[in-house]
């Protein structure tokens, strides 16, 4: 018994379908690629620019050792919805200060006790949460 013979116009009607559906998939997984590497160098330029602004908020409070002043700033920084951690680093790769309450992953999870809030006196913990509005 022979199979059912397809005529060469459902031949190509199905090549032509199957090139369009295959074009059609090309351009979006392309467009999609393109998509996702601009978004990902615009969010690389956005949370540089976040970190330079940053790092010149409190590179006076580092530069003459003030941790309770890189404290208050750190705590207007943390006010920020999707800041969950802050800490400052000195060049030599030590913590100069640290806040917050999310678990630290990078380069061993060490926690500054000594630049908590809750550690610091109640005078300058008021102090850094009024300070922390003005800015």
């Amino acid at each position: 018994m022979k199979l059912h013979d397809t005529s060469l116009r459902s031949r190509l009607t199905t090549l032509v379908i199957i090139a369009i559906f295959g074009a059609v998939g090309i351009v979006t997984a392309s467009s999609v690629w393109r998509e996702t590497a601009q978004y990902s160098a615009s969010k690389f330029a956005e949370l540089d620019g976040a970190g330079a602004v940053f790092a010149s908020a409190v590179a006076k409070e580092v530069r003459e050792n003030d941790k309770p002043g890189a404290l208050e700033a750190l705590r207007a920084i943390a006010k920020l919805p999707t800041v969950k951690h802050v800490r400052i680093e000195k060049a030599d790769g030590s913590t100069f200060a640290e806040l917050g309450d999310a678990a630290v992953l990078a380069r061993g999870a060490t926690r500054c006790d000594a630049c908590d809030a809750r550690s610091l006196p109640p005078d300058d913990a008021n102090r850094g949460r009024e300070g922390a509005n003005r800015r």
